[in-house]
């Protein structure tokens, strides 16, 4: 089954700011890997709403929608006091600043790649050998060498 429609797999990460917090410890959320087209389709919409959200409370409600799709589960979580929090989708804008909604969106798409070839222990950029690659075509900014 292609990892993108799959609900059993995912991928780990962390918030940067809390990327000096020992693993066992460290609050993280879990991620869904998308298609090709649904991680083109997510950055486009993170886009869309940077640049086009009318007020503050609408550009974290639709975070927060996409924040649903694509987060299944997060571990470490502590209140204040230190009381985990378990995991409820609809508290996302209670527990994060809408800059930490758009670093984990972006990691949906940024990370995933790493995150399924870890996974599937199949993702070899060596397979694409330069060998078998077209050769590259020669700049026209510098002057060719064999043109005399």
């Amino acid at each position: 089954m292609p990892i993108g429609l799959s609900n059993q797999h995912g991928f780990w990460t962390s918030l940067a700011i809390d990327q000096s917090e020992p693993e066992a410890t460290r609050p993280a959320f879990r991620l869904r890997f998308p298609s090709w087209k649904q991680a083109n389709e997510l950055a486009d919409a993170l886009t869309t709403i940077h640049t086009r959200s009318e007020t503050m409370a609408a550009m974290v409600e639709e975070l927060g929608r996409l924040l649903r799709r694509w987060c299944s589960g997060w571990k470490n979580m502590r209140d204040l006091d230190g009381v985990e929090i378990p995991y409820d989708p609809a508290r996302f804008a209670e527990i994060l600043t809408a800059p930490e909604m758009f670093e984990l969106l972006e990691r949906v798409v940024s990370d995933s790649m790493l995150g399924e070839a870890e996974v599937k222990k199949s993702l070899s950029l060596s397979r694409w050998s330069a060998e078998k690659s077209a050769p590259l075509a020669e700049n026209p900014a510098q002057p060719n060498a064999s043109a005399g």
